[in-house]
């Protein structure tokens, strides 16, 4: 009976101590998901909460120059890198991959000249008396018709954000596979994450900004 209860009770040790590790995988990788995902309220904290691409013209060209110059770095410098070293490694079609590269870049570019057209023609049947006094208030004052306040947001922001959701989830799926592995794995990975998450936050930020988000629209956008 002995020899019965003892294999028993060191099951039941083993399987607590596989419970507990799990459970503690769970929190930590919720726990630095979430820290990820609160990078998109940094550039509100790092501009300030009274910004506006108006009132700080320099400051918003700098941070669109930042923004393009991040994408353009993260594709060509990181990612295409990344994506041909592990085709040479498992033999993988170049040529497969490439013609994906291509397929996005023109459904986007589709998508957003599709959408320019609509709000071309949206703004042309436009002649209602509140763009009237617009444009009469910019004629009156030394002010021109972009510097008056716009509701329209350009489908770019939207592109974008699309874009930024699927970037979170393969973040999330890294943090979660990384910490499966180990906790040290796990926290190098977020903390990689977090150096390259921080910059794209603050890219997005100022796209959104230049596409007709405010500050506030902006960074819950990146949030949510």
């Amino acid at each position: 009976d002995r020899r019965r209860i003892a294999p028993n009770c060191a099951f039941a040790t083993t399987t607590s101590r596989r419970d507990g590790a799990t459970t503690s995988t769970w929190i930590a990788a919720l726990a630095s998901a979430s820290l990820v995902g609160a990078t998109g309220i940094f550039p509100l904290l790092l501009v300030g909460f009274n910004y506006s691409p108006t009132k700080s013209p320099s400051l918003h060209r700098f941070l669109l120059s930042f923004a393009g110059g991040g994408l353009l770095g993260d594709v060509f410098l990181h990612i295409l890198p990344e994506t041909w070293s592990q085709l040479a490694k498992t033999g993988g079609d170049a040529m497969h991959a490439h013609l994906w590269i291509v397929f996005g870049f023109l459904v986007f570019l589709i998508v957003e000249i599709a959408a320019s057209e609509r709000e071309t023609k949206e703004v042309r049947h436009d002649t209602g008396p509140q763009s009237r006094d617009i444009h009469e208030h910019s004629r009156n004052s030394s002010c021109d018709v972009a510097s008056v306040p716009s509701s329209r947001v350009d489908v770019s922001a939207y592109l974008n954000l699309a874009a930024n959701c699927v970037d979170n989830i393969t973040h999330g799926l890294a943090i979660s596979a990384a910490y499966l592995i180990s906790f040290k794995v796990g926290a190098l990975t977020t903390a990689s994450i977090l150096l390259h998450e921080v910059p794209h936050e603050i890219g997005d930020f100022a796209i959104l900004l230049n596409a007709g988000f405010d500050h506030w629209s902006a960074a819950k956008a990146q949030i949510a």
